[in-house]
């Protein structure tokens, strides 16, 4: 039967970043990590965001924002400010008795948190447990993704085809006009921009019934609507 650090050793892909002042933490944190197969790295302080930009898949960084130390709930913030780290793994060391500073990591975007005194019983478990909500966030993410696609989708498809039936009607009339107006006649510049702008709707229909992903457009500050030429793929052979 499989324990939780055998579970962590098997889920943890990645190295564990670790961002400590206390070259003897890391060394607790490296032992531990050994033993269940995990590649603990110590990272320069101040250069966590950096380093952890770079690690790749699987990675997790460990803060110790235990008081005295340089780092704060504030660091965690920080890293989750840049766009490529918003979801990177982030486990905060605290000293045991320092609530606060566990709760203030966490609020701050911290995964989870760990007491000093707690590294040799559970840090491979909080590693386990870290890299599973994350993997789960991103599923979740991808479904909510994937069934708001389909729902665009097949709106898109709706629209288009209930929008060509009454437009192909439209067109048909400007069309017939056009052909038995003189062409003195005042209103045929006005029957002309009718079909002109009839078939430049039928275009837009077009595209809305080639649409086959979500993307979108700044359209008004704070709004945004979906980009017709990123979202509809030219058709084959078209230019």
């Amino acid at each position: 039967m499989n324990t939780p650090c055998s579970l962590a050793t098997r889920d943890s892909r990645g190295p564990l970043l670790v961002a400590s002042h206390a070259p003897d933490i890391f060394a607790r944190i490296r032992s531990v990590a050994l033993r269940h197969g995990i590649e603990a790295r110590s990272v320069p302080v101040g250069e966590h965001v950096e380093a952890a930009s770079r690690s790749g898949e699987g990675a997790v960084l460990l803060l110790d924002l235990r008081m005295g130390g340089p780092l704060g709930a504030g660091s965690v913030a920080a890293l989750r400010c840049d766009p490529r780290l918003a979801d990177f793994p982030v486990l905060a060391l605290v000293g045991d008795h320092e609530d606060a500073a566990a709760r203030d990591a966490v609020s701050a975007g911290a995964d989870d948190f760990l007491r000093e005194s707690w590294i040799e019983k559970e840090l491979a478990l909080k590693l386990l447990l870290v890299l599973r909500r994350r993997a789960d966030s991103r599923h979740l993410r991808e479904e909510e993704s994937a069934a708001r696609n389909a729902m665009i989708v097949e709106l898109a498809g709706t629209a288009a085809h209930e929008l060509n039936q009454p437009l192909t009607v439209v067109l048909g009339y400007a069309q017939l006009l056009a052909r038995r107006m003189d062409p003195a006649d005042p209103l045929a510049r006005h029957v002309a921009a009718l079909e002109k702008e009839a078939r430049r709707m039928a275009e837009i229909i077009k595209k809305l019934g080639r649409i086959t992903r979500y993307e979108t457009i700044e359209y008004l500050e704070g709004a945004r609507i979906i980009d017709l030429e990123r979202s509809a793929p030219r058709e084959s052979g078209l230019p």
